[in-house]
């Protein structure tokens, strides 16, 4: 039997302590908060993340969420008037799977993005070396019998392997450092983990952290030798402290904990 591919979207731990969440559990204090999360898994789940609604629709989710047809679209009416959902005579959807989907797949593109680079030069520096391997060695051989030329050209052929084994040893490390980041910016020159791109966007928000990413990969794309980051992360951090001295990590994580709209950066179902 082939196992079925599943996705995944980010549910937030406070999700019932949300003030719509709750009028729903006010509402259908039995049966309301499971409702909705099937609901919203069933979203997740159709193209476009909206439903279509024709002629079967409630009778098809009423088999889902184990009630009668006139009671999910009852229930659906209701989210619709709570905000959670927007409904209209064809379709109905929710803005907030929309968001979070919308976020997800950016994530995997970027990462797809990244690995589908990754391949290409690996292939490159395959085939680079294959080249190289078929070439002749002109610094082995002596054509003249000129010992002299010889005695030269060793220590040239010899400096040259050195060198080639430390950059393959470096470009290694690097590529095992970026194997669980993902590329970000216009020119893919700034590598962040999952984490620490969330732990930024918590810092300076969606657009905030979308503007310093694009101006370090700009500089970075202008000036390579001069910014040669390992973390980007404490890199971007490192910027902000120099345009405003009395930023400090730990004192902004805390003051957006303490608001609860603003720790996430989705702002709630």
């Amino acid at each position: 039997m082939t196992k079925k591919r599943t996705y995944y979207f980010s549910h937030d731990t406070n999700a019932r302590y949300d003030e719509k969440i709750s009028a729903i559990r006010a509402r259908y204090p039995r049966t309301g908060y499971g409702d909705w999360w099937i609901l919203i898994e069933i979203l997740a789940n159709t193209e476009n993340h909206k439903i279509q609604i024709n002629t079967f629709t409630w009778s098809a989710l009423a088999l889902q969420m184990q009630c009668s047809a006139d009671e999910v679209r009852e229930f659906v009416e209701f989210c619709a008037q709570c905000n959670l959902l927007v409904l209209s005579e064809a379709e109905f959807y929710s803005p907030s799977l929309m968001r979070r989907m919308f976020k997800r797949n950016e994530v995997a593109r970027h990462r797809k993005e990244a690995a589908q680079k990754r391949w290409e030069d690996e292939i490159c520096d395959s085939e680079s070396q294959i080249l190289d391997a078929k070439k002749p060695d002109f610094a082995k051989t002596d054509i003249k019998n000129d010992k002299t030329d010889e005695v030269f050209a060793k220590p040239d052929a010899k400096e040259r392997k050195e060198k080639e084994s430390t950059d393959e040893k470096k470009k290694n490390k690097k590529e095992i450092s970026r194997a669980d980041k993902t590329a970000f910016g216009e020119y893919q020159n700034v590598w962040l983990t999952p984490d620490e791109h969330d732990k930024l966007i918590l810092l300076y928000g969606e657009a905030g952290i979308k503007e310093r990413i694009e101006n370090m990969s700009s500089a970075i794309a202008a000036a390579p030798s001069k910014y040669k980051y390992e973390n980007f992360y404490a890199a971007i951090n490192n910027w902000e402290r120099r345009r405003n001295p009395t930023f400090t990590v730990k004192k902004s994580v805390v003051s957006m904990k303490e608001n609860s709209k603003d720790y996430t950066d989705i702002g709630g179902w």
